[in-house]
């Protein structure tokens, strides 16, 4: 029965991930919607089509003092200015205005598959976080915290909202806002961050782009000594010079930053120069990338950067041409180097841009038309006018690029980062949860045990301190384990779980689950009359159905699906996070309900994240230690609220380490309590007839299977 029931839920799984992976494939770009648009930019009285590789849309306004419609600033949508960041479990699409001088002058998340909008419902759109951007500088840091403030339980998504915003925002300003005329002196180039040399012109900048979506920005940056060399690059020029070798005795070099979707593909293969007639390529060896910058200008500006050892006999102040091919899937990017490379030399002055007047567009801009039915949501501005008849609106001050002085985040580290966005009380209560779990599991008093179990369920479940969840594995497959990396206490509780899991067993189900606890108080509430115990035949094959259901879940994200389908299988998250899915809260009724019934039916046979740990808890040394009087005792067996004991027998992955069999022990180390003489006489009695028995000596123990 029990490789039938199994054969049954792969075949159920396959189906699932069949029916699951496809739906990406159906995703297209399409323009905004100019409602939306006129959200994120309300004075804008007009939106131009998008224009320039990355697009972005020209928002228009009428000038106070003529009348005339100028240029107000820009809409753009974050994923095309990768590259983009991936929240709990996926990216983060959202549109933006952004003025003249590089104020936000809005934002709105357009789409999202983060896995928590699966129980919480869309939190991220049409509240007051999404709205606290507007008046945001793209110099700022945008820090959750301390700049901005975030959403309660879902910090790492809000992080990951904002630092999209300010980066697509900043580099949208230094293409669209800088004057790249100007150079940058020695002293400028050691007091300027990376953002700050890119809006002066600093080097130049490769970008590719297909179907009007960034693919891939490579920065040439010409390197004149050692020093420049260490200042941009940090530990990376080292590597990449090692890596080099004889190659870079006598040669040029240039410093190359990859970044965006197709960096990954950057080879020597792929990179030539053209000039004139000639066509250098590059030999394998000549291109040298040290990975991800941790250190130096470039720390975490780029996917990887490294040393490019050019051909000796080209003049860097002749024209030439960069060329980028990745094959016939992908167009040729290119771009023309018109003269002598940009060097640290003597500053020049910088002109002070004017009002930008609206250009002549050949191709027809974006009518803001609303639907009727959203017309009193839109501004009166959204009705079509005519130009006389515009309200006038103030046009923005232009943006001033010798006044860009990023608040540079990026240069923290991972850790300041996540140190910076703690909730320290959500962390302390945390702390305080797991040091009294940990004195209740060794100490085995089970009183104290319930005393844990009452505190997790209302600090951990309902007052939102944090629990786990098989999202949480899905997060790591999705975005990598830098994901837990973003939320301290929910690294902590990551850290503890799988340590006590490795070591002891299912020590989190056990002491730490809130709806585990939950189950636990609803038994006891629950009249015995009514409680029921399925056969031990179907026990036995039920319980690889969570097994099957871990598979149906993790298959899809290892497949790269967004899709999320976890919260149907568990229903603590409809429980604590209050879903407004009517669905939703039909199973989590239908499986407490259940639960009731039948004691722990959730955690024994349907809990995916249980089956995670129960396969993890499989190497856990420290497992509990049966005596010989086990061999014809059933307390524990009985008594066990999972139905992992038989006799003398452990099944120990379905365990979860709940101290009731090991309370049952007398404080003298491997003796049973009960006194092995009476429960054989008992034995007896029951069946009618005598067992031989032996009777062992009581300090001899055995370790459960």
């Amino acid at each position: 029965m029990g490789s039938d029931l199994c054969g049954r839920v792969l075949r159920l799984s396959a189906l699932i991930v069949g029916l699951i992976v496809p739906l990406n494939a159906f995703a297209q770009e399409t323009d905004p919607d100019p409602v939306l648009m006129l959200e994120t930019f309300p004075n804008a009285t007009r939106f131009g089509p998008a224009t320039g590789t990355p697009p972005v849309y020209e928002a228009y306004g009428a000038d106070p003092t003529t009348g005339q419609e100028v240029l107000l600033g820009y809409v753009f949508l974050t994923s095309d200015w990768p590259p983009e960041l991936k929240g709990y479990t996926s990216t983060i699409k959202t549109l933006v205005g952004m003025d003249l001088t590089g104020e936000i002058t809005g934002a709105r998340v357009i789409e999202y598959y983060e896995s928590l909008r699966s129980s919480r419902g869309d939190f991220l759109r049409g509240n007051s976080f999404e709205r606290q951007f507007a008046g945001k500088d793209v110099r700022d840091a945008f820090r959750i915290r301390r700049d901005l403030f975030t959403i309660s339980g879902a910090t790492i998504t809000a992080a990951v909202v904002a630092r999209g915003i300010r980066n697509a925002g900043r580099r949208v300003a230094m293409a669209r806002l800088s004057d790249s005329g100007s150079e940058v002196t020695p002293e400028e180039f050691e007091a300027l961050s990376w953002p700050d040399l890119v809006m002066r012109g600093f080097g130049e900048r490769l970008q590719g782009s297909q179907s009007s979506i960034l693919q891939i920005e490579l920065h040439l940056v010409p390197i004149t000594d050692e020093a420049m060399g260490r200042v941009l690059l940090g530990d990376s020029y080292d590597r990449a010079l090692r890596r080099l070798g004889s190659r870079a005795d006598g040669r040029p070099l240039w410093m190359v930053g990859v970044d965006g979707p197709l960096a990954g593909l950057f080879r020597a293969r792929t990179f030539t120069i053209e000039r004139a007639a000639d066509t250098l390529r590059f030999a394998r060896g000549d291109i040298a990338l040290a990975g991800e910058p941790r250190s130096g200008k470039v720390s975490v500006q780029f996917r990887n950067v490294g040393l490019i050892a050019m051909d000796p006999s080209l003049d860097p102040k002749e024209k030439f041409t960069w060329r980028l091919d990745f094959g016939a899937r992908f167009p040729v990017f290119s771009l023309e180097h018109i003269g002598e490379p940009e060097v640290v030399v003597a500053a020049a002055p910088l002109p002070t841009p004017t009002a930008v007047a609206a250009p002549t567009l050949e191709e027809p801009s974006l009518p803001i038309a609303p639907p009727a039915e959203l017309s009193d949501k839109v501004p009166a501005a959204a009705e079509p006018t005519l130009l006389a008849e515009v309200s006038v609106v103030e046009a923005a001050p232009v943006f001033d690029p010798s006044s860009l002085e990023f608040a540079d985040e990026s240069e923290e580290t991972v850790l300041q980062r996540t140190l910076d966005t703690t909730s320290w009380v959500r962390f302390a209560m945390l702390a305080f949860v797991l040091v009294f779990a940990s004195v209740a599991f060794f100490s085995k008093v089970i009183m104290l045990r319930w005393v844990v179990l009452a505190a997790t369920v209302i600090i951990l479940g309902f007052g939102g301190g944090g629990f786990l969840s098989v999202s949480h594995i899905t997060a790591g497959i999705k975005v990598g384990p830098g994901v837990y990396l973003e939320d301290l206490p929910l690294l902590l509780l990551v850290v503890f779980t799988v340590v006590t899991t490795l070591l002891w067993g299912r020590v989190f189900c056990g002491f730490l689950c809130p709806f585990g606890a939950l189950q636990d108080f609803m038994e006891h509430l629950f009249p015995k009359r009514l409680r029921r115990k399925l056969p031990q035949p179907l026990h036995e094959s039920a319980v690889f159905l969570k097994y099957g259901v871990l598979g149906v879940i993790l298959v899809p994200a290892i497949a790269g699906s967004d899709t999320s389908i976890f919260q149907y299988f568990e229903p603590f998250g409809t429980v604590f996070f209050f879903s407004s899915s009517t669905l939703l809260w039909v199973i989590a009724g239908t499986t407490l309900i259940a639960s009731a019934i039948i004691p722990r039916l959730y955690c024994r046979y349907l809990c995916p994240l249980g089956a995670a740990l129960a396969l993890a808890s499989l190497l856990s040394p420290f497992r509990i230690k049966r005596v010989r009087q086990c061999t014809v005792c059933t307390v524990c067996e009985h008594s066990c609220p999972t139905g992992a004991i038989k006799r003398e027998t452990i099944d120990f992955k379905e365990c979860v380490r709940c101290n009731v069999c090991e309370a049952k022990l007398t404080e003298r180390a491997g003796v049973c309590r009960h006194d092995v003489d009476k429960v054989a006489e008992l034995i007896q009695l029951k069946h009618g007839r005598h067992h031989q028995y032996q009777h062992f000596p009581p300090s001899e123990a055995v370790s459960g299977d």
